[in-house]
């Protein structure tokens, strides 16, 4: 059974306390801004984000919680010897006839914590918010709604270390995106106002984080 915890506006500091100190979950009081300048967007400090966005095909799936990871079994052993949360581990043996090489891995069902982070927020044309950053996650869904439903909203998932990103454009005022994400690293999520839009975006969600 998973746990989950929902956070509102108000309990911010606290979520930052209690995640920064037990696997590196912070998020910040207000988003930081950016802007769409020249072809790229921006950061408040200059810093250009290497964002690739499509647009949405409009096939949408109802998200599901991650039920499983392979991982070599030696990962396995070391996280479970540091007392990483596991439900139950399968091993399993793969054996390559063409190169004749026998490996191990584990299939671990992970115990895991939903955190619901609600956002919100107004954005022009070409401006956008950032969130996070987010850590220890092997999955982060994003469910937002936003008005007016013409104009153009962006929902992009960044790598901490890299700030390169990917994400799609949405119309009709609402969306849902779910990212896979890699539990040994840190993600940003942005919400854009697409610069070609010709109104300002008003949004309300919220980010959803399975923690591991």
């Amino acid at each position: 059974m998973m746990k989950r915890l929902i956070f509102p506006p108000s309990s911010v500091l606290i979520a930052v306390l209690v995640f920064t100190i037990s696997i590196g979950f912070s998020t910040e009081s207000e988003p930081e801004a950016i802007m769409y300048i020249d072809g790229q967007w921006l950061r408040s400090d200059g810093t250009i984000l290497k964002l690739s966005l499509i647009q949405d095909p409009g096939i949408h799936v109802e998200p599901q919680a991650p039920d499983f990871l392979i991982m070599p079994y030696e990962k396995y052993l070391e996280l479970s010897e540091s007392g990483k949360p596991i439900v139950k581990v399968m091993k399993a043996i793969c054996h390559y006839k063409d190169t004749e090489v026998t490996e191990t891995f584990a299939v671990v069902e992970p115990k895991l914590i939903i955190i619901e982070y609600p956002i919100s927020g107004s954005l022009p044309p070409g401006y956008g918010h950032r969130y996070g950053k987010f850590c220890s996650c092997i999955q982060i869904e994003v469910e937002v709604t936003w008005t007016p439903g013409d104009q153009v909203l962006g929902i992009c998932i960044v790598n901490a270390d890299t700030g390169e990103g990917y994400g799609r454009w949405y119309t009709g005022g609402s969306a849902v995106a779910v990212f896979g994400t890699d539990w040994t690293r840190c993600y940003y999520i942005y919400i854009l106002s697409y610069q070609g839009n010709t109104k300002i975006i008003t949004y309300n969600g919220i980010i959803r984080c399975y923690v591991w």
